[in-house]
Parts: C-alpha cells; structure tokens; sequence
C-alpha cells in the first residue's frame, strides 16, 4: 500500500514539473488527470476539463481523425499519433500534437500533448507563399521573354533613354524569375520532391557549356571566367539542367565576389573514382563568422563585400541539395583577402 502510495506521489510530481501537457483517460475518453500546462496553454484549469470526453474540445472538422485515433488503440496498435485543433477557453482553437500510449493492464490511456500551432501557422503560410509563387512564375517568364526580344531588335532599334530603361526592366525581370524559381527549387528540397532527369553526362562538356553562359554574367562585372584545367572522359550520372543549375550558381557567386578585372578560374580534376570541380575567386573571402551558415538558407554574408545587389541567399543551398542527389559533396576553402574555392566532386560513371 505504502509503495502504492508512493508510485502516485511520484506521478503526480512529473506531471506537476512537466511542461508538456500530459493525461490520463479511460477508454471512454474522459480524462482523469492533467497536468498544469493545459491551463497554460488552452487557459482551462485541470478541473474544467476532467471527467469531460476530449471529443467535445475538438474541432468539428477534426473529430474523424481523432476518433480514428481511438479506434486504432482499441484494435491493438498502443502508440498512436495524430493532430487536431482544440477548443481554448476564449473558444478559439489550438494545434495540438497527440501521442496516446494504451496500457491493458490498468485500461487507461495515457497521452503527451504538444502545442503545435505556430508551427502549423507557418506551415499553411508556406503553403500559400509557395502557391503565389507558382501564379507569379508563368506571367514573370512572359515578361522577361517579351523584354528580351525587344532588347534583341525585334521592334528595331531604340532610342538611348529607352534602351537603358528596357536593360534596367529586363535586369530586374530576370532577378525575379530567378527568385521564384529559387523559391519553389527550395521547397521541393524540403519536401522531397527534387526530380532529377538522370542520365550519363560528360562532365567536360557540361562544364564548358556553363563557362560559355555565364561569360556574359561575368563579363558584366568585367571579370574573366578561365579555364585553368579539364581532364576529358569523366562522365557521372547526372541530370544535365541541375548540374548547369550548380554551376551557373558557384560561378555567378564567384564573379561578384571578384575584383574589377579579375579572373575566376576553374578546373575539373579526377581523382580515382570521382570528378572535383573547382571554382576560384580572388574577391575578399568569406568571413570566419559566417561560414558554418555558407550553405544554409537565406544566408548571406554582409552585402557590402561584392559588388552587387543582395541575391535570395538560397542558391548554395539548393546547390548542395542538388550535389547530394548526385551522390556528391560540396565545400569551400577560404583566405580573407586571397582567395576563396568552391568545389564539388561526383562519383564517375564506370563503363559498362
């Protein structure tokens, strides 16, 4: 009895310091004991809820999961998980996480609730973001290939004041683009859905393609792309548009890092049975603060070290994603005031 006693002491004291929400419940889904963070979080006291079904707090539109819930501990299963909103008492609603634990031999049902709603809000935030994001993409392309064909001569030649307004609106187009598609690249990485079109790829030629495109980017900044070294017959199993994705991202970074009338130099070097890629600046580094974050989203280091406007701060990270499809890895070696290297290796396509 004394033991008995005690047991419920020692219960009664976790659920007392606990911050999580904790409870009992018989199988009628009552609850019979709660802990003091359900007050702090819906606001009713542990009293104002015992002896009620939780069902009567849930959203009507939340019930069918949460009884669902029910069902698959009553069939066996004595971990269930789940999600829903519950009433608070201002009569709002509130995310909560469920994990509900069955013990047959004291027929109660014992469950760890967590407050989710802030995640929840920047969930559905996300999801709408993304979905303006997906609206914005068809119309911004229109623009930015309707800007170029003027700046081609389509509509014949422009007067000055009109051509250097139509570079500023194509420029500005182009940023755009850039921006959703970094946006929607970065969302299909977190949710899993990066689909890579594989296929065997001469990495030697891929990267002179890449070096080609972006000589004009880089010319703008009047900095020179130079090929230092290329070793052929590396080819890697890869998908052609998210390799030059990858390049195109180490190679734009490094020519806006770059000193007027630097050089960034490149080279493409096997090892074994792997291919490196390299990318080198001679800008003013990265800075030691800065680095663990380098391939982080939304990361950028201070502005006022290259010589243009702030980009989305999600290029490396979506190249990281892409490289560790791959099967590769990416890092970067860095001197303040020197030089700075980005590089990336692939494992190389063995023949047959």
């Amino acid at each position: 009895m004394a033991e008995d006693r005690r047991a419920e002491q020692e219960l009664q004291r976790f659920f007392d310091l606990s911050q999580d929400m904790l409870f009992t419940a018989g199988t009628d889904g009552q609850f019979q004991k709660l802990s003091p963070a359900w007050e702090t979080v819906l606001g009713f006291l542990p009293e104002e809820l015992r002896g009620h079904p939780h069902i009567e707090f849930v959203h009507p539109e939340d019930r069918d999961v949460t009884l669902r819930g029910a069902r698959e501990l009553r069939k066996g299963n004595r971990i269930v998980e789940f999600e829903n909103r519950f009433r608070t008492r201002t009569g709002l609603y509130r995310w909560l996480n469920w994990r509900v634990y069955f013990d047959p031999e004291t027929a109660l049902v014992y469950g760890v609730v967590r407050d989710v709603d802030e995640r929840k809000r920047v969930d559905q935030m996300r999801e709408e973001f993304i979905s303006v994001s997906h609206e914005l993409r068809t119309p911004l392309t229109s623009i930015r290939g309707a800007l170029g064909l003027l700046a081609g001569g389509v509509a014949g030649d422009l007067p000055p004041q009109a051509r250097s307004l139509l570079d500023i609106a194509a420029s500005n187009s182009e940023r755009l683009v850039r921006l959703i598609n970094d946006i929607l690249d970065i969302e299909k990485v977190e949710s899993g859905t990066l689909g890579l079109r594989m296929e065997s790829l001469d990495l030697a030629v891929a990267l002179g393609q890449a070096l080609e495109v972006n000589a004009v980017y880089a010319r703008y900044y009047e900095v020179g792309l130079r090929l230092v070294r290329s070793e052929s017959g590396a080819f890697v199993l890869g998908d052609p548009d998210r390799i030059q994705q990858v390049l195109a991202n180490l190679l734009s970074n490094a020519a806006k890092f770059s000193p007027r009338g630097g050089t960034v130099e490149v080279e493409m070097v096997r090892e074994g049975r792997r291919v490196r890629i390299s990318v080198r600046d001679h800008g003013p580094g990265i800075p030691e603060a800065f680095r663990s974050r380098v391939f982080e989203r939304f990361a950028q280091a201070d502005a006022s070290v290259a010589r243009q406007e702030r980009g989305t701060g999600l290029g490396l990270s979506i190249s990281k994603a892409i490289v560790e499809r791959h099967g590769g890895r990416i890092w970067f070696e860095s001197e303040p005031g020197v030089q700075t290297t980005f590089s990336f290796d692939l494992p190389v396509l063995e023949p047959g």
